[in-house]
């Protein structure tokens, strides 16, 4: 995925998270939610926060000097690493454990 694709998705994420503000705007003001209100303002301010930190990783983004893994040069990986190393380990004694 590119880093435009990346803001493109978050774009829309964000989005979203205003129109559940707008849908919760609209539900507070009927009368007979009145029991809910509480619950419904937690919902909204959840909905404010997810839109801040969106926007807040979009800026990040297109602020980065990094511009997506299909620009970046590729490193050839001379000897496995100790993980897939450690990995081939577990998966062998998993087999012969019978899982």
């Amino acid at each position: 995925m590119s880093t435009k694709e990346l803001v493109g998705f978050l774009g829309i994420a964000r989005a979203s998270a205003g129109e559940v503000r707008s849908m919760i705007s609209a539900v507070h003001q009927r009368g007979k939610l009145a029991i809910l209100r509480e619950q419904l303002l937690l919902i909204r301010e959840s909905g404010e926060s997810c839109a801040r930190q969106i926007t807040a990783w979009i800026g990040s983004i297109e602020n980065s000097p990094v511009k997506g893994k299909r620009y970046q040069q590729s490193i050839p990986e001379t000897e496995p690493s100790k993980r897939a190393k450690n990995l081939e380990k577990t998966s062998g004694s998993d087999s012969q454990r019978g899982r």
